[in-house]
């Protein structure tokens, strides 16, 4: 597992399976280290291979946080990796206060259902 740490944010990559990227942050994202998030997302994603950007343990999103959210989704659809999202509370409720809804950015309960519909939705 590789780690990077920023300023109060812990992210981590370990590929799971068949090449399934998860990215795991853990901490708060703002505009001080959004930019980290960015790197780890670009560093991740792997041409056709699924990406689960676990943001369970994030504890602050501010409008440099969504956007760095927003942008690896559209970072991995150029890709054509799959991006599957698993929020905080808090993650989920910015994401409901700037109108994202479910239809445009799909979101998983936890890691473990994100990886059983990273299978489905690959034919496994």
């Amino acid at each position: 597992m590789k780690g990077l740490t920023v300023t109060d944010l812990a992210i981590t990559s370990r590929v799971h399976g068949d090449g399934i990227v998860v990215l795991t942050a853990v901490g708060e994202i703002d505009l001080a280290n959004c930019a980290g998030v960015d790197t780890a997302v670009s560093q991740a994603i792997n041409r056709g291979r699924p990406l689960v950007l676990d943001l369970s343990g994030v504890t602050f999103l501010d409008s440099s946080g969504l956007r760095t959210v927003l942008t690896s989704q559209a970072a991995a659809a150029r890709a054509n990796s799959p991006f599957f999202l698993v929020p905080s509370p808090i993650v989920r409720r910015v994401l409901e206060l700037a109108g994202i809804n479910e239809s445009e950015l799909p979101t998983h309960s936890d890691v473990a259902h994100a990886l059983d519909e990273c299978g489905s939705s690959s034919g496994r």
